[in-house]
């Protein structure tokens, strides 16, 4: 009961700091999407970036105010404040690129101090005997959903549903793991504000969650997944295993992340070959393709919510059926990535032939006229 009641407050807190601030106008240290050079938004509608404000105030407000009334519910250990310290840092990383469009290099630097104060934290991705390797493997997962959700928000309601499921499937995770109660008060505000923010960003949207946004949830769900979805091991009893490399640490984290990881390698492959900079925005990401291919902007963004629920189906039967160490099951989610990967790969394709096709008649139709 406990627990309803702090997601229906963070869900109203969130509703009502929405309407206030729309009523009031607020966009004056919120850029519209056409000021921001590095962004290419298939909306080109002028509209407040708030969603970040929200998430920020909402989880800062809802963890304060539980921590003063259930302290039993929060272990007195430092992962807590460098989880607030990183997070905040991401926020006003964030908003800073979202009001001054800071250049690529000076937020990748902002990203990775997220990620080491995540890793002074005890916030480590364990995959090796070396703490070395493991140091880098933190650092660049940490980095890498940054971006990547940050990259994913690109169209309404696509990156908040999709940061949705992710939260709700690592709050299912660690109630099958013993239901840690510090996961669970901070995984609470972030699906409230969420919910709230989707009721105003669901397509046709009238807010945005900009960087703010979209940095600060990168960095929450990074943090939070190397608690839920990664096996807690340390880097010695890999190496009493004689273990070199723990590959199957990571298939779970990659199928709940595999929409956003899946979108965000093709577009960086495929501007990097066009001699592109992966930093600069474009009209290639997947939800693109597939509005490209023939679907409206409400259909592409809940075929996203469908292959994350999907994704969640997964986790229910890994962890339901205790298929944690069985090989042939995390080989079927191996190719079931794979598989979706192979498919989005084919709507990239077919589009191309599509556009080849279409200049090809062009051509012809301009020389048959002379």
């Amino acid at each position: 009961m406990t627990q309803l009641f702090v997601l229906i407050f963070c869900w109203a807190i969130g509703s009502l700091l929405i309407i206030a601030l729309r009523k009031r106008e607020a966009t004056v240290w919120v850029a519209s999407p056409e000021t921001h050079q590095g962004l290419v938004r298939w909306s080109t509608a002028a509209k407040p970036r708030i969603g970040g404000f929200i998430f920020f105030s909402v989880f800062l407000l809802t963890i304060g105010i539980s921590y003063y009334f259930f302290p039993q519910f929060f272990p007195q250990d430092k992962s807590l404040w460098f989880l607030l310290a990183a997070t905040t840092l991401a926020f006003v990383l964030g908003w800073w690129d979202d009001v001054k469009n800071v250049p690529p290099i000076v937020k990748s630097i902002g990203q990775f101090f997220c990620a080491q104060l995540l890793y002074s934290g005890g916030f480590e991705l364990v995959l090796s005997p070396w703490n070395e390797l493991n140091y880098i493997f933190t650092i660049l997962w940490v980095v890498g959903i940054m971006n990547s959700l940050n990259m994913l928000d690109n169209m309404d309601g696509i990156a908040a549903s999709v940061a949705l499921f992710i939260v709700l499937i690592m709050l299912y995770a660690n109630y099958m793991q013993g239901n840690n109660s510090l996961i669970l008060f901070l995984c609470l505000p972030v699906i409230g504000s969420l919910l709230a923010f989707l009721q105003y960003n669901w397509h046709p949207s009238k807010i945005y969650m900009g960087d703010a946004g979209s940095q600060f949830l990168g960095v929450f769900l990074a943090a939070i997944a190397l608690k839920t979805l990664i096996p807690q091991q340390s880097s010695e009893a890999l190496a009493t295993q004689g273990a070199i490399f723990h590959w199957g640490a990571l298939i779970l984290p990659f199928v709940v992340f595999s929409l956003m990881i899946i979108d965000t390698a093709t577009v960086t492959v495929r501007r990097i070959r066009r001699g592109q900079s992966p930093f600069v925005g474009g009209k290639d990401h997947t939800t693109h393709n597939l509005a490209f291919l023939g679907l409206k902007d409400a259909q592409v963004a809940w075929s996203f919510v469908f292959f994350s629920v999907i994704n969640f189906v997964w986790v229910v039967l890994y962890y339901h059926f205790s298929l944690q160490n069985v090989l042939w099951f995390k080989l079927l989610m191996v190719a079931y990535v794979l598989l979706l990967a192979i498919s989005i790969q084919w709507v990239y394709y077919y589009n191309q032939k599509e556009k080849n096709a279409y200049k090809k008649r062009d051509k012809t139709s301009i020389i048959l006229t002379h």
